[in-house]
C-alpha cells in the first residue's frame, strides 16, 4: 500500500490521504480528521477518541452536538444553549454569556494528573468581575483557564491548575483558532501551542480533596461565572500524561476518529 498526501486546511476539508493497492480495493480518499480505527492503524497512530483508552475521560468533537465519545458518555446536566458553526475541524461549539454547560459528578473526574487539549477561539477579553474565562473546571481537583496576558495586551494566557497549584503557559490570540494543550503528572507541567512544546517546568502538586460537584465546561465553578465568549472544537481530557508526539498528532489531525 502506498500513501500520497494532498495538502489542505482542516477547516476546508483537511489533508487527503490517497490509498493505493489496499487489498485490491479501488483507490480512495481519506480525510485524516475522520479516520476510523482500521485506517488509523495503517497511518501509524491510534484514534484519540477510542472508548477503549482507559485514560480518556472526555472527548467532545462538537460536530453538531455535544456528544461525548469517551467510555463515560457524559451528557450535560441541563441542555446548554450551544450553537454550531464551521470550526477548525468540521464544526465547533460557540459559547457565550448565555451558555452554561455542566457535566455530572463521576469517579472518572478524580484524576491524579491530566492532559487537556482543544482547539480554542476566544473572541474577546474577559470582563469584570471574573477577569478570566473558564475552559474546564472542577472544584478541588483541576482547572483550565484563560487570563488576560499582562505582558501581551489584547491576548490571553493559558493557565492550568491541579488542586490549588497553577502554572502559566503560552499567549493565545483573539479571533483565531489555536490548538492548546497542558499536561501534568504532579511533578511537571508541560504547555503546548499548535502542536509544539512551549515549556515544561517543575510542578510539584499535592493530591487534592474530592468533593461532589459539577464539572464546568466553558465557565468556572461554582456558579458558572467566567463564561467563555468564543468557540471550542475537538476537546479532549485524559487522566494521564500524553507524550509530545501524541500532542503533535492531535494538532495535525484532531480527534473524531
Amino acid at each position: 500500500m502506498r500513501f500520497s498526501t494532498t495538502k489542505g486546511h482542516y477547516g476546508e476539508g483537511g489533508p487527503v490521504v490517497r490509498l493505493v493497492g489496499l487489498g485490491g480495493l479501488a483507490a480512495g480518499a481519506l480525510l485524516l480528521g475522520g479516520c476510523d480505527a482500521v485506517f488509523a492503524s495503517y497511518l501509524g497512530f491510534d484514534p484519540p477518541c477510542s472508548a477503549a483508552d482507559p485514560e480518556l475521560v472526555l472527548c467532545l468533537p462538537f460536530d453538531g452536538s455535544a456528544t461525548d465519545l469517551s467510555k463515560n458518555a457524559f451528557t450535560a446536566t441541563a441542555p446548554p444553549a450551544l450553537r454550531f458553526e464551521p470550526g477548525r475541524i468540521r464544526e465547533a461549539a460557540v459559547f457565550g454569556r448565555d451558555v452554561l454547560f455542566t457535566l455530572p459528578d463521576h469517579p472518572a473526574w478524580a484524576v491524579p494528573g491530566f492532559t487537556f487539549a482543544a482547539w480554542i477561539r476566544p473572541d474577546e477579553l474577559p470582563m469584570e468581575p471574573a477577569m478570566r474565562f473558564g475552559l474546564l473546571d472542577r472544584s478541588g481537583r483541576f482547572g483550565i483557564f484563560l487570563y488576560p496576558s499582562p505582558d501581551a495586551p489584547g491576548e490571553l494566557t493559558l493557565t492550568c491548575a491541579l488542586n490549588s497549584d497553577r502554572a502559566f503557559g503560552p499567549h493565545i490570540p483573539l479571533h483565531t483558532f489555536s490548538h492548546v494543550a497542558c499536561s501534568t503528572d504532579r511533578s511537571t507541567m508541560a504547555f503546548y501551542l499548535n502542536g509544539q512544546l512551549v515549556r515544561r517546568d517543575p510542578f510539584p502538586s499535592q493530591p487534592g480533596s474530592e468533593v461532589t460537584v459539577l464539572t464546568h465546561l466553558g465557565s468556572s465553578e461554582p456558579e458558572g461565572e467566567a463564561r467563555l465568549v468564543g468557540a471550542l472544537d475537538e476537546l479532549l481530557f485524559f487522566s494521564g500524561v500524553r507524550t509530545d508526539e501524541q500532542i503533535r498528532r492531535l494538532y495535525q489531525r484532531g480527534p473524531g476518529g
